[in-house]
């Protein structure tokens, strides 16, 4: 107990998983020195994941997390019963924040508002899940409203989304490096075409069994230079087999376009 706190959080702490300093604490339980334990702990930044049976004892020992995981279709009443008794702050230095589930708007926005250091979101949403309480644009525009520095987002099977949260998102993220829309079947050209003006430096987009047409992919290939991947999997609105495909760079992209379109200026 006699290593300087610092020293026991960042050269000690870091080696061991959240589930060995569970078991530290819970051998700790009844030892002289606990409360001097408990101290060290608290203030920790962990690299790991972690389950939402263990949010509120993190809260307590004020232990946080880079990256938080959150299963609501198993986890829902314990996610919310730890937020609302105050341990929101959890989230002060979360970087990376993956949610999937029975997720609502305004759970989301909640938890988003509380995350100032956001760099990466994935949220993706159960096949047998009415999209009525799943998230809408509302949830996208409080995204581009707090995290402003995003790099990644990922929204899978997230049918309620419209045209109007994605174009928030490219408007006010404009550092996005990879995006995911996968099975979000309202987002159209409009999307794909503010993203590839506003977020130049994309490097990887999904966009299978979208709503998008050539359009989307013609502004892809001028704007976005840096792109190394694309997904167009199941997008009926392609006009040729061929564009509905994987694409592993943007020279591809662009040659198919050519070979297509003759006289298309890219």
């Amino acid at each position: 107990m006699k290593l300087p706190n610092d020293m026991f959080r960042q050269d000690l702490l870091q080696f061991l998983t959240l589930n060995d300093i569970v078991k530290l604490d819970e051998a700790c339980m009844n030892h002289i020195y606990r409360s001097q334990l408990l101290n060290k702990i608290s203030g920790t930044i962990l690299l790991g994941s972690m389950k939402a049976s263990l949010f509120k004892w993190l809260g307590m020992r004020q232990i946080y997390l880079i990256k938080m995981y959150f299963d609501f279709e198993d986890d829902h009443d314990i996610i919310s019963s730890s937020i609302a008794n105050g341990y929101i702050d959890q989230f002060r230095f979360t970087q990376h924040l993956i949610l999937r589930g029975r997720i609502r708007d305004d759970m989301v926005i909640f938890i988003i508002s509380h995350c100032p250091c956001l760099l990466s979101i994935h949220i993706s949403k159960s096949i047998d899940i009415s999209s009525k309480k799943f998230i809408t644009d509302h949830t996208l525009q409080s995204i581009a409203e707090h995290c402003s520095g995003l790099q990644s987002l990922s929204l899978v099977n997230c049918g309620a989304i419209t045209d109007t949260g994605i174009i928030s998102i490219s408007i006010h993220c404009t550092g996005l490096e990879s995006l995911c829309l996968s099975f979000c079947c309202k987002i159209t050209d409009a999307s794909i075409i503010s993203i590839s003006e506003n977020c130049t430096g994309l490097k990887e987009l999904d966009v299978s069994y979208t709503n998008i047409t050539d359009a989307s992919l013609i502004a892809i290939a001028k704007n976005c230079t840096g792109l190394q991947s694309l997904r167009t999997f199941g997008c009926n609105g392609l006009s040729n087999y061929d564009l509905n495909d994987n694409f592993m760079s943007l020279s591809e992209l662009r040659a198919v376009l050519m070979y297509i379109f003759p006289f298309l200026q890219i």
